[in-house]
């Protein structure tokens, strides 16, 4: 067996490890309502990050690195799985494993204090968990060290190859005319009646509603299903069951628009190519593409 298959096979397990991860999460956000039970989540998801940053980072996946980079011929499919392999591994490494599950158990931890401050609209309640969960961040920023500035280098994490200055360069010529155009917009005397998005609607009736328009987008039931939450979010916990969810509790668009927004993640989680399905290739490009899908159905079709 070659090292590019003993590769494929190790990180398959990792995946599966991340899929366990994810469900916890999903279930955290979707069922848990009991603020008391999230220190116990917060010490699975925390252990699940351990032991897929430990076989990350292992002897064995540096080895095997070595010995495919050695491999003449590689087709397309392996030189990319070999490329974000080898990415993983090398970004992996530089975090100790304190950091790594100080982080992960962090993150379930905030989700507590930030549903109340939303429910309150008291961002003191947040804002102490706030502050630490920055400063892991940049504790990781200057681990990784891969950019100048610590920002770029949790943008890479993101969109690869990003940086700071090079998304700058792309919206600071477009933000004066942004904001004159918004400027005139509101200044305009033609102005469609939009009472209709600040009425408050039947919760149960919003839901429905989303649902039948899932349908009318032929959102595929059968790989995935739409939930309520606080905050609506996509997430896949394997090939072919992609999760998705809505709020319903805001004025009417948000209920709709949210879930249009999660279901262009969603075809975009369902529509990678099969053949790398249980790959670290299935998944999103970047953050970026991944949300130009979403905003696509969103803002064109929605």
């Amino acid at each position: 067996m070659s090292a590019i298959k003993d590769l494929q096979d190790f990180f398959e397990e990792i995946l599966h490890l991340s899929y366990i991860q994810a469900l916890l999460s999903w279930d955290q956000e979707v069922n848990m309502q009991n603020y008391k039970s999230l220190e116990g989540r917060s010490k699975q998801v925390a252990l699940l990050e351990k032991l897929i940053h430990k076989r990350v980072t292992s002897e064995k996946v540096g080895q095997l690195i070595k010995e495919a980079e050695q491999l003449p011929n590689l087709n397309e499919f392996e030189k990319a799985m070999l490329r974000e392999i080898t990415r993983d591994y090398n970004l992996a490494t530089k975090l100790p494993e304190k950091l790594v599950t100080e982080i992960a158990e962090t993150s379930i931890l905030a989700s507590k204090d930030w549903r109340e401050a939303r429910a309150k609209n008291d961002f003191s309640i947040f804002e102490k968990v706030l502050e630490k969960t920055v400063e892991l961040q940049k504790e990781k920023a200057e681990k990784l060290d891969t950019h100048p500035d610590p920002y770029s280098t949790l943008i890479d994490l993101y969109e690869p190859g990003a940086t700071y200055d090079w998304i700058a360069n792309i919206f600071n010529p477009i933000k004066p005319k942004l904001i004159n155009f918004v400027k005139k917009l509101n200044s305009s005397p033609d102005k469609p009646n939009d009472s209709i998005f600040s009425k408050q609607y039947d919760q149960d009736k919003q839901y429905a509603l989303s649902v039948e328009i899932l349908k009318k987008l032929n959102f595929d039931f059968s790989a995935g299903r739409q939930d309520i939450v606080v905050h609506p979010f996509t997430t896949t916990l394997a090939p072919m069951d992609t999760r998705i969810t809505t709020r319903t509790t805001e004025p009417f668009p948000d209920s709709i628009t949210g879930t249009i927004h999660e279901c262009g993640h969603a075809f975009y989680e369902m529509g990678i190519n099969k053949e790398f399905h249980n790959t670290l290739l299935c998944s999103g490009t970047s953050f970026g593409i991944h949300e130009s899908q979403s905003r696509m159905w969103e803002n064109f079709v929605g």
